[in-house]
């Protein structure tokens, strides 16, 4: 009668495996952090850009009405910067006491765009809208 061994396998080689096995576990983990930590801080940079990108339009604005202000005739196109971001504001007279206003600035890839509805320059300048477009 011919004997037949069966293969266990060894120790050794069930060790081996479980490590794979932990390692390639471990890797995808340690993957799918890495990502996610990226993704927020890209998320984040846009976030802030946008932040930035608004308050430099809403200074252009301020500008816009700092330049009706200091002449009442005032209308055109400025291109200028707010804490060193540029930005473009256009003044239009829309008739007797009132002017539009439209703002643009960009930081980054974020653009950010106001109107301003000025309905009366003198002897203050009052607005009746000051809206994010």
């Amino acid at each position: 009668m011919a004997l037949l061994h069966s293969v266990k396998p060894s120790n050794g080689y069930t060790i081996l495996v479980a490590v794979i096995l932990i390692s390639a576990v471990a890797l995808i983990v340690a993957t799918t952090l890495a990502l996610t930590s990226i993704n927020s801080l890209r998320d984040q940079r846009i976030d802030n850009a946008a932040v930035i990108a608004q308050a430099t339009v809403n200074g252009c604005g301020e500008l816009a009405l700092l330049a009706i202000q200091q002449n009442t005739s005032f209308t055109g196109t400025v291109n200028t910067t707010v804490n060193g971001n540029a930005c473009t504001y256009i003044v239009t007279n829309t008739g007797g006491s009132t002017r539009t206003v439209t703002a643009t600035a960009t930081y980054n890839t974020v653009t950010r765009n106001i109107t301003i509805l000025v309905n009366q320059v003198t002897p203050n300048i009052t607005f009746t809208s000051w809206l994010e477009n």
